[in-house]
């Protein structure tokens, strides 16, 4: 997790298949809300007192091209008015920052898959950092990825079947006599030296 909180619920079943998004964790987040909420509210008083700053601004103005008031009292209404814009500017950008790390209290499925046993359930404190644990590991079953190794000698020609188009891999589950069949994703830059195979 990307923030320290409870648990509040867990979104699967222990050996579920997964898909991409669907919500694996939800996190306890009232106290950030009602910081959101707090936030926006002061970015709403701001402007409605931007409002009124900008209403006695025009006041001025008007006022000071008819010479009934002063520089200084147009040069107040003006830094009023500015300082209520730039304090607008920070409360959106306070709020696009809040709204930002809520999104970090939902963890959802970064792909689809099966999915393990969950390592915390509901009520335990999911922490950050060094003290953080996998909550649950996904593995992705389609497509799948296999990485195996073949003796060097045969880079030529693999290459050779890859730029033909006919390189084709099947990989079988020991014990299983049905074959999974799909192609050369990428060929390693090195050859391992102790055993003379590359990593495909």
């Amino acid at each position: 997790t990307r923030v320290e909180s409870q648990i509040m619920e867990v979104g699967f079943k222990d050996g579920d298949v997964v898909k991409k998004g669907d919500l694996l964790f939800r996190l306890d987040s009232r106290q950030l809300e009602a910081s959101l909420r707090q936030a926006e509210a002061n970015v709403a008083r701001d402007r409605a007192s931007l409002v009124s700053a900008e209403a006695d601004l025009r006041r001025a103005e008007e006022l000071a091209k008819r010479e009934f008031a002063t520089d200084q009292r147009l040069e107040t209404a003006r830094a009023t008015a500015a300082t209520l814009r730039a304090s607008i500017r920070g409360g959106e950008a306070a709020v696009d920052g809040l709204k930002v790390q809520l999104t970090y209290y939902t963890i959802a499925a970064p792909v689809s898959g099966r999915i393990g046993v969950a390592a915390l359930k509901e009520g335990n404190i999911a922490k950050t950092g060094d003290n953080s644990g996998v909550l649950a590991t996904i593995n992705q079953i389609d497509p799948i990825y296999v990485s195996f190794a073949l003796p060097q000698r045969h880079l030529p020609e693999i290459k050779a079947a890859m730029t033909a188009g006919t390189a084709t891999v099947r990989a079988t589950q020991q014990g299983v006599t049905e074959a999974a069949e799909g192609k050369i994703a990428v060929i390693d830059n090195l050859v391992d030296a102790t055993t003379g195979t590359i990593q495909m």
